[in-house]
Formats: C-alpha cells, structure tokens, sequence
C-alpha cells in the first residue's frame, strides 16, 4: 500500500513539473522592441535604400541598440585599418569620434568603410539618442546656447543656421565653438 502511495505521489510530482516546464515553454514570446515612432520612417527609409548587408541587419528590426552602434564604429575602424589606413576611435560622451589620417588613397577607403558599417547608422543613432522626438535640431540647438547662457535670449534657430565653421572672433562662437559642441552632445541641457 505504500508503494501506491508512493507512486501516485511521484506521478503527481512529475505532472506538476510538466506543467509547469510546459508553461514555461509556452509562455508569451518577449515582446520586440518598440520603434520609436519619431525616427520610424526614417529608420524604413534608410532600411529600404541600404546597400551594404551589414546596415541591412542592423536596421532590419527598425532600431539601433548601443550594441549595433558600437559594433558599427569597431567595424568601421577596422575595416579602414585591414586596408592599411591607421584609424582609430575615441568616446566623445556617449558617442565617438574618429581619428583618419588622410592622403595617399585614404579618403576612399574611408568613404568606403563609411558606407559599409556608419551610413546611416551613425547618424540615425546619434539622432535617436540626443533627440528621441525628431524636433526642430536647429532650434534645439538654439535653446541651448541660450540656455547655456552663450548667446542672449534673441537668439533663434535662424541664427544657429547662419553660424560658421571656423576659429571665432572675439565673443562670436561658431560651428567649432566647444559650446556648441557640448549642445550637440546633449542639447538639452
């Protein structure tokens, strides 16, 4: 009488853990990413026009994780070094910043290992990051420098358009300002 028991015990124990390996199993797959709705079509359109495979994986679930990113600069430089470009990489906050001698043919292998690994993941990225809802990035930009107290409250996004590259004059800033190169890292801020 014991060993029924005992067997029915050992029955029921192993039903229960097949139902519950079998809940397990069947439960609700992982949720995909969401797609930020501000940057889809852009994400679409940049999936729909690539022609390097390496972009087309990347884009195929219309995001870009840090990873993918990260990934793409590693893949970007070391492309250009295989090909005896010496090429490297530098964290500029959360993103990077590339270092290409140029000369001797090294504009096209670079241009060419930009458009295999960064085009237009590197952009897109930055965007999504610095900004999530797609807004005016020129007024953005504008509303920082304000913010930041580098310019006056008049200051539009018109203003930020007609800014120049170049070593500033006394008390201008332009494109190469570091002013406007922190807003450009967050504008936000």
């Amino acid at each position: 009488m014991i060993v029924g028991r005992r067997r029915r015990w050992c029955v029921a124990s192993l039903a229960a853990t097949l139902l519950v390996s079998m809940a397990a199993c069947t439960a609700a797959p992982t949720p995909a990413p969401s797609v930020n709705p501000a940057y889809e079509s852009q994400l679409q359109e940049a999936l729909d026009s690539t022609q390097s495979d390496f972009t087309r994986k990347i884009l195929a679930d219309l995001d870009i994780s840090n990873a993918e990113y990260e990934e793409a600069t590693d893949k970007y430089v070391l492309c250009m070094n295989d090909r005896g470009v010496d090429a490297a990489k530098s964290r500029e906050g959360n993103f990077y910043g590339f270092s290409v001698p140029m000369g001797a043919g090294s504009e096209d292998i670079e241009a060419e290992c930009y458009s295999t690994y960064m085009d237009p993941v590197a952009v897109l990225y930055i965007s999504m990051a610095t900004n999530p809802d797609d807004e005016d990035w020129f007024a953005l930009m504008a509303a920082c420098l304000v913010n930041k107290g580098v310019v006056d409250s008049t200051f539009t996004k018109e203003d930020y358009e007609k800014l120049d590259a170049g070593v500033p004059e006394a008390g201008k800033i332009t494109l190469d300002s570091p002013e406007v190169a922190a807003c450009r890292l967050d504008p936000k801020s």
